[in-house]
């Protein structure tokens, strides 16, 4: 629920680190939440806000005919239906908001030059991200492991700049999928909204991931797609110990698939 003492700190110290989008998980929500945390928003340089929660069908007559203006999305999971309504989006999935969730992606992309831009020099997903937890903590993203320290500590937004602007919280800011394993050969790099935790192998460096993408870019098939493949099934190794490619198994699995 909604504490205001709690959220005039956040909005205060959000305001001047210059922020203009937010995203607030509503864990366990009461009837007129959403609305008040517009109202709280209301004479702020915040201009957007996205909500997330869970689906009550009280809930959701409630807010079904408010107009919403800075809230450009309230998403409710765990609905009996899958369905969007304005700004309203109902989600038969089942999620856990207290943490993170992997994303399954798919077309169509929703994307603006802006973000294009950035992602050819970041991981968007975390790039100028700041999650405050439910406990306080700060991390860049909820799927991150390093906590920067709590917000409740923090009495001055200039300790808060000065953790957001740290080395350490930034690590996955200066990244770009040109420098992912098996991302950098994708050609939806650059529009991917991955959060997917990037590794760097020690031996020489390089960055990839331990968990499988939806899309596999050697043979151009997403996971739903018939004849999809693994990257590992058809010659693509990427792990803690090495990197390398098999050509001819590639080939093989792009003629058995019919893209040859």
């Amino acid at each position: 629920s909604v504490n205001e003492i709690y959220f005039n700190k956040i909005i205060r110290n959000l305001e001047n680190l210059g922020v203009l989008a937010i995203e607030i998980r509503i864990i366990k929500p009461k009837i007129d939440d959403f609305e008040l945390i517009e109202e709280f928003f209301e004479n702020t340089v915040i201009e957007t806000i996205i909500q997330r929660s869970y689906y009550y069908e009280e809930i959701l007559n409630r807010i079904k005919n408010v107009n919403f203006i800075r809230t450009k999305e309230i998403s409710l999971y765990n609905a009996p239906e899958g369905r969007k309504d304005n700004a309203i989006h109902l989600h038969k999935r089942s999620v856990n908001l207290n943490t993170s969730w992997n994303r399954e992606f798919r077309k169509p992309f929703t994307i603006d030059r802006r973000f294009y831009i950035e992602a050819q020099k970041s991981l968007a997903y975390f790039y100028s991200k700041l999650f405050i937890g439910i406990n306080g903590e700060i991390k860049n993203a909820p799927e991150c492991q390093e906590i920067h320290g709590n917000f409740h500590h923090i009495s001055d937004y200039k300790q808060l700049k000065k953790i957001v602007t740290s080395e350490s919280f930034q690590k996955y800011w200066h990244i770009s999928k040109n420098e992912v394993e098996i991302c950098k050969d994708c050609e939806f790099r650059f529009m991917c909204l991955d959060n997917r935790i990037p590794l760097q192998r020690k031996s020489d460096g390089a960055f990839f991931y331990d968990q499988p993408c939806t899309y596999n870019p050697y043979i151009n098939k997403w996971s739903d797609q018939e004849g999809y493949q693994f990257p590992e099934d058809c010659g693509i190794l990427s792990n803690h110990n090495e990197f390398q490619i098999n050509h001819e198994k590639i080939r093989l699995a792009n003629e058995l698939i019919g893209n040859l």
